[in-house]
């Protein structure tokens, strides 16, 4: 179980951080990462004390983690964007991905890792993320994009969703001539991806406290 590898670290620092700032967080749609960082904390030990101390599969349970994953980061959109269009996107996003999962989960099954999720998934925050910037750009006159909070959380989401979609993009001729056998090269691509999105939320956090900068949801 210990010890913890540097990326669960970070993810444990990140819901610290929340804590301590959420006098400056509970008026924003940021207030909702502070349970996603709840689960986020739990899935992972849970996880790892599955397949460390009990030696069983977990695969299941992220299965359930990833794809909530995806749905939270598009609802944080959704609470952020300004143009109906983009709106629209995050909610179709929403509908058609929460469908996709449920309707895999009946014909497939949980025992076995979805792999699909990530790259549909990766894919869309990538989409997602670069219509935020666009907005972002657009409104470059109200006020400097360094100064929201919700600006460090894309850079985080594009930064680690575009890391994920180029290995998860070549993942399967990886596996078919045996180039990553058992992994390595995704977990370590993974876990250094994971150091940059929780390390953007912490930034989000600590501008929020800083800057007082909200918008009410």
């Amino acid at each position: 179980m210990f010890p913890l590898p540097l990326n669960m670290y970070f993810e444990v620092a990140a819901l610290l951080v929340a804590v301590i700032s959420w006098r400056s967080l509970e008026n924003t749609g940021l207030r909702w990462f502070l349970p996603f960082l709840l689960f986020i904390v739990a899935a992972e030990f849970t996880g790892r004390y599955m397949a460390r101390e009990l030696k069983q599969p977990n695969a299941w349970l992220y299965n359930f983690v990833v794809p909530l994953e995806y749905l939270f980061f598009s609802f944080i959109y959704l609470l952020y964007y300004k143009s109906k269009t983009n709106q629209g996107m995050a909610k179709l996003f929403i509908a058609v991905f929460s469908v996709y999962t449920i309707i895999y989960f009946i014909v497939n099954g949980v025992a076995r890792f979805n792999t699909d999720f990530l790259l549909y998934g990766s894919f869309f925050m990538i989409v997602l993320s670069i219509l935020f910037f666009l907005e972002c750009y657009r409104q470059l006159h109200e006020q400097p994009v360094w100064a929201q909070p919700v600006f460090w959380v894309a850079v985080g989401i594009l930064l680690f969703n575009a890391g994920e979609f180029s290995y998860n993009l070549l993942s399967k001729f990886f596996i078919h001539n045996n180039l990553d056998p058992k992994l390595k090269l995704f977990n370590s691509i993974n876990g250094k991806l994971i150091l940059v999105l929780y390390s953007s939320l912490i930034i989000a956090f600590i501008c929020q406290k800083i800057t007082g900068a909200y918008r009410k949801e």
